[in-house]
């Protein structure tokens, strides 16, 4: 049976947030490895000289210091977080590209779900800033079978032994300075894809030798090349690591595959990890009409590394906000793939500035589910969202103002949400229900929103003779 790993990474050209008065541009990656009863998370970053405000020194070269702040979390705390400061030294620096800096932190980790908080900022200048959250999954290494690390993608690669430059320990792999490659870009010059990758448990299940095989796949899953080797399983820890020549591919957006077929009691069997990667080549113009450059793709979005349930709670959430012809394409999509494809799609289509990794629409919903999950929950319902209070909030955002009204002997409590600039000024109302905070929503002056004008003697006035208070067969938002 063959098995598939796709690395889930992110590509980063613009790091920025409209809030901010500059922007950081920077690379990321991740990559995980086997390390016993740990996974090792590396994380790759890297980032140009003129991403800093450079300050001259004396010596005759301007200096600077990039700030580092990483932390992961699951769904209660922070598991792990670090900061550090990353100096860098320019020479004969006049505000033009002359350098790249790289560097690598390593995170030990049992497997599990996490998200990913990255904040970063010019030591010299703190307006300089940026922050970036994401979801990642690091997987459990099955030590029963064969298995691949995920791939690093890297900008150089030197033996131990004959390294020309001192690398810091930072870049050490067994016998190899690895150098990260976080931008995924290659150039014609020298026209070669550098990579690391491990693979384990040869020795001890497949005595006889893997069969390895290196293929490159355009953006449509076309194979173009295809580098077949054969290694010995002289240990359990194999090193994958070299140069595929690609200089004939044309410009354009690709997919390196690393599979390691294998003899075993069950037959032949094989996994495979893949990476993505961009390719400029001067000499060759792309076979795609379309962009090729991608700030976010699907296969490192989010939205691919979904489980079942949160695709569940996002397809939820988006079909509040959804048009009704949308709404139609997500009642026919069958399988969890669709989906997630679906909700990429859709919330691409909303993304306001498609310049920076950050989609601001997407960053203020999920914002307000955050708010509505504190504020609007009650009882034993923890998803505030789902509250009449939380579906409103998510489809037209935070009112400009909210009038609370409490519980007097005459009149229930409920609450007035306005909205000064929304279909010209309109009002949404809420009716505590038995007075335990579940708020019902009851009326609205908006168009083509529940429209009760009847809904304050009905609901509120409890003198009044139409009072029949709140009902399962109360009109509530879908």
């Amino acid at each position: 049976m063959k098995k598939i790993f796709i690395i889930v990474s992110i590509i980063i050209f613009s790091f920025a947030s409209n809030v901010f008065a500059k922007n950081i541009y920077m690379s990321i990656d991740l990559a995980q490895f086997n390390r016993g009863d740990k996974t090792m998370v590396e994380f790759y970053y890297s980032f140009s000289d003129t991403t800093l405000s450079l300050k001259y020194k004396d010596s005759g070269k301007f200096i600077g210091a990039m700030y580092f702040e990483v932390e992961f979390s699951d769904n209660v705390h922070v598991v792990k977080s670090e900061k550090w400061i990353v100096p860098i030294e320019v020479e004969k620096y006049d505000g033009t590209h002359k350098q790249m800096f790289y560097g690598e932190k390593d995170f030990a980790f049992e497997s599990g779900q996490y998200k990913v908080k990255v904040k970063v900022r010019d030591n010299r200048d703190s307006s300089n800033k940026a922050e970036l959250e994401f979801p990642f999954v690091v997987k459990k290494y099955d030590n029963s079978k064969v298995n691949l690390s995920e791939i690093e993608l890297a900008s150089i690669i030197e033996n131990k032994d004959d390294a020309l430059r001192k690398w810091d320990k930072m870049f050490e792999k067994p016998g190899y300075y690895v150098i990260p490659n976080p931008s995924f870009i290659f150039y014609d010059t020298p026209g070669n894809l550098l990579f690391y990758c491990e693979l384990y448990n040869a020795k001890k299940f497949v005595p006889g030798g893997v069969n390895i095989y290196y293929k490159i796949l355009n953006s449509a899953g076309a194979e173009k090349l295809r580098f077949p080797i054969k290694k010995a399983s002289s240990t359990d820890g194999i090193l994958l690591t070299g140069e595929i020549p690609i200089d004939q591919l044309p410009t354009g957006s690709y997919y390196f595959n690393i599979t390691a077929v294998y003899s075993n009691d069950k037959g032949i069997d094989s996994v495979t990890v893949s990476h993505k990667f961009i390719y400029y080549n001067r000499f060759k113009k792309a076979e795609q009409t379309a962009s090729f450059v991608e700030n976010l793709t699907y296969e490192k979005s989010e939205f691919a590394t979904f489980s079942p349930k949160r695709l569940e709670d996002e397809f939820e959430e988006a079909s509040i906000i959804a048009t009704e012809s949308e709404r139609k394409s997500m009642h026919n999509l069958n399988t969890d793939d669709a989906k997630k494809r679906f909700l990429f799609k859709f919330w691409a289509q909303r993304d306001p500035d498609t310049t920076t990794i950050m989609n601001e629409t997407r960053a203020e919903f999920l914002s307000n589910i955050e708010y509505a999950n504190i504020h609007f929950k009650y009882g034993k319902v923890k998803d505030g969202w789902k509250t009449d209070r939380g579906k409103i909030l998510l489809k037209y955002g935070k009112p400009n103002e909210v009038n609370y009204k409490n519980m007097v002997e005459t009149s229930n409590a409920y609450d007035e949400w306005v909205y000064d600039s929304l279909f010209g000024g309109c009002k949404f109302y809420f009716v505590d229900d038995g007075g335990f905070g579940n708020y019902k929503y009851v009326h609205s002056t908006a168009p083509g929103e529940l429209y009760n004008p009847s809904w304050y003697d009905q609901f509120i006035n409890k003198n009044s003779n139409n009072n029949n208070g709140l009902n399962s067969n109360a009109n509530t938002l879908k």
